[in-house]
């Protein structure tokens, strides 16, 4: 249904489109031989799109490391450019990633989390090639941490990528491309506020002198994302429950509410304050060397606790998770191009601290707010990887390379705020001191057959000191079906394997009630993937082209940690496995002037295998539309929408009667539309948006594994963002 609407809906934009004098462009002589024909109406050069953009939003290297069209490269992947990013008028790059088919973006008012073919925490994220991931607990979050305008493009995997990306490539991987000084071109100035007490501001120069190229950014921005209205009475005590002692003595806890019914936290409005994100980036390239550093300092407040009560008046929680990064890489062809030689080294840091409310205060029960803190002084990873591909006779690409990390946990701690005092009470180490060493070799190669057939496979052993091994295999084969001058056309089918180490927590915590195993397995992914993809209408009058895509994979996940009952205690253990059915479709209309309208839409059936049932926590169908339309060179709209079905929490426990049940959470609808600007010396450019323009008052879930997921509100608000910025 939801396809069917999709071409309809392209149908009327492009009718719109088309109708404009300015790009319609009269009939195709070969199609139309019956009709008398005027001239055809000549395009104006100063609308035509470059090659450049074209080569920018169609080239990538993330899926084998070497540079190939999207159409060509062996695994599903999606681009998005910088530019095209900010003129979309996204905020942050959760948001972005929303539009692409397969992933779901799921702000849940605490942590942004990112859901890949319906499950959560499943993706490598990469800076320039590095991970930043945490080790931790195998999480990172793309919210305003990152800035957007200093992104020059994000190349995405849809599926398991663990053949070249290693750890956590478990169902995704996100290799975000900053831009080159080159880019920039000089000094760049942005200034902008809008709802919800927003403020952003950036500078950057960037410039290439000779083979020096240079790039230096500054970025801060500070919101309250906007006050959330609870509805919902989801928390509650059960009748008996204890909380921890307010004093060192465990033997003598404190009773609330004993025999009586279930507290709860009266619905209402948050009151949020404003989240705060400061980036310092550098890079200095000079031939084949380049070095790149990121400094950052964030403060995120929530809006709701984790027990998903309102936050009111002076109730807050925040958590600080920035990181830190500096890496220097070598990239070179020698032998007349024949052989290329990468190399990489780096060290990332990464400081947390979470203040959470867990239980709100209640007038009559809890006199003082019932919290934990979590701590961990410093998380790091250094590592070093060396790359070569080598151009081999009989049209044959061969990739070898090899990388080692060390990663460090220091400073785990976890605390309370006891309910009767309001005192903290210091519960311990959350996780010992500890390290972990890892050691990948990996190769892939690459066979081209008459021209029009390319297949390959690869293979990685992946050790660890701290976990068993893990090796992969992949299988790929690209074939080039059609090749005219109006149309391009291939089909994909893959084979690949990913892996998703145990975190530091699941391995070493000494938590009573979250014991660590040091035997775990690191969680499997395997995806058998088919996909069908083509350009029509190649340059044919005003079109550009038209290109489609449709995937399907079939994805099994094995080994899953969970939380596994011992005799008075709880250990992580592998328990889990899931099937996952998934669909995704594309398309883009683009016109020589650069109109363009896109749609997409994506399905997940997800299925745990032991309890033979199927898991609801993700939106099983999605679908997004959007466009662009170019009046002349200086002014342009843009607009999206997005649908997100409904969804049940089958695993959600109802703090009225202290049992599980299933929960519906309804379906929403969200429309963006913004207007830019540029003035005719293309030094200024204004910006603005208009966000959930329909109003809508929604709820997303929360995407922990381990803890019943419970729903979060969303700001049920428009919200306006306006920026300008400035070239010199």
């Amino acid at each position: 249904m939801s396809i069917r609407w999709a071409s309809v809906a392209m149908a009327a934009v492009l009718g719109l489109a088309v109708a404009d004098p300015a790009v319609a462009a009269g009939e195709n002589e070969e199609q139309t031989p019956e009709l008398a024909r005027e001239p055809e109406e000549e395009i104006d050069d100063e609308l035509m799109i470059s090659d450049v953009e074209l080569d920018e939003r169609e080239s990538v290297f993330v899926a084998t490391k070497t540079r190939k069209t999207l159409q060509e490269a062996p695994a599903i992947v999606t681009v998005l450019t910088g530019e095209e990013m900010d003129r979309s008028g996204f905020r942050t790059l959760n948001e972005a990633l929303h539009a692409v088919p397969g992933f779901e973006h799921s702000n849940t008012s605490r942590w942004d989390f990112l859901f890949t073919r319906g499950n959560a925490f499943t993706v490598s994220v990469l800076l320039n090639g590095v991970p930043m991931v945490n080790p931790g607990d195998n999480l990172v979050f793309l919210d305003q941490a990152f800035p957007i305008n200093v992104i020059e493009r994000v190349e995405i995997i849809s599926g398991p990528g663990g053949i070249l990306w290693g750890a956590n490539a478990f169902l995704g991987v996100i290799n975000i491309v900053t831009k080159k000084g080159a880019d920039i071109g000089g000094f760049f100035v942005e200034a902008g506020g809008g709802s919800y007490s927003t403020g952003r501001a950036a500078v950057a120069y960037g410039d290439k002198h000779g083979d020096f190229d240079v790039m230096l950014f500054g970025n801060f921005q500070s919101t309250t994302e906007g006050a959330v209205e609870v509805r919902r009475q989801t928390i509650g005590l059960p009748p008996d429950f204890a909380f921890p002692p307010d004093d060192v003595d465990p033997s003598d806890p404190t009773i609330y509410n004993g025999g009586g019914g279930p507290i709860f936290q009266d619905p209402g409005e948050t009151d949020p304050r404003n989240d705060t994100f400061i980036d310092l980036i550098g890079q200095v390239s000079w031939k084949g060397l380049t070095l790149f550093g990121r400094f950052a300092w964030e403060k995120d407040y929530y809006q709701v606790s984790s027990s998903s009560g309102a936050l009111l008046g002076q109730e807050q929680s925040f958590d600080q998770d920035p990181s830190q990064l500096i890496s220097l890489s070598y990239d070179d062809r020698v032998l007349n191009g024949n052989l290329g030689i990468h190399g990489k080294a780096y060290f990332w840091i990464q400081e947390f601290q979470v203040d959470s409310v867990i239980f709100p205060s209640s007038e009559t029960t809890i006199p003082n707010l019932f919290g934990i803190q979590l701590a961990i002084d410093q998380q790091r990873r250094y590592g070093t990887s060396i790359e070569l591909d080598a151009k081999l006779p009989w049209n044959n690409t061969l990739l070898a390379g090899a990388e080692y990390f060390r990663e460090e946990i220091q400073g785990g701690r976890v605390g309370f705020f006891g309910p009767n005092t309001g005192q903290f009470i210091d519960m311990g180490e959350l996780v010992p001191d500890s390290a972990s060493n890892v050691v990948s070799v990996y190769a892939n190669d690459e066979i081209n057959l008459f021209e029009r057939i390319a297949i390959s496979g690869g293979a990685r052993f992946n050790y660890s000191d701290t976990y068993a091994s893990a090796t992969l295999f992949s299988a790929n084969v690209v074939g080039h079906v059609l090749d005219f001058d109006a149309i391009q056309s291939y089909v994909k089918v893959s084979y690949t394997q990913g892996f998703r180490p145990p975190s530091f927590e699941q391995r070493f915590s000494t938590d009573s009630l979250f014991l660590g195993n040091q035997n775990i397995r690191p969680e499997r992914s395997e995806a058998a993937q088919a996909e069908v993809n083509a350009k029509v209408l190649r340059q044919v009058g005003p079109v550009e082209h038209l290109a489609f895509r449709v995937d399907f994979a079939h994805t099994f996940l094995r080994d899953l940690i969970g939380v596994q009952a011992q005799e008075d205690t709880a250990m992580f253990s592998n328990i889990g496995a899931r099937r996952i059915n998934s669909v995704e479709a594309w398309s883009e209309l683009l016109f020589r002037t650069g109109h363009r309208i896109w749609a997409n839409y994506s399905f997940n059936d997800v299925r745990d295998v032991n309890a033979d049932q199927a898991v609801r926590n993700n939106a099983p169908h999605m679908f997004n539309l959007g466009g662009r339309v170019r009046f002349n060179r200086y002014v342009s709209a843009n607009a999206r929408y997005s649908f997100v079905a409904g969804k049940t929490i089958s695993d959600y426990l109802d703090p009225a009667t202290s049992t599980t049940q299933s929960l519906d959470i309804s379906s929403y609808h969200l429309l963006t539309a913004g207007v830019v600007v540029d003035d005719p010396s293309e030094r200024f450019r204004l910006l603005v948006h208009a966000y959930n323009i329909l109003g809508q008052h929604y709820e997303t879930v929360d995407g922990d594994t381990v803890a019943a997921p419970y729903p979060y509100p969303q700001p049920s608000s428009i919200a306006l963002l306006a920026r300008v910025q400035a070239r010199f």
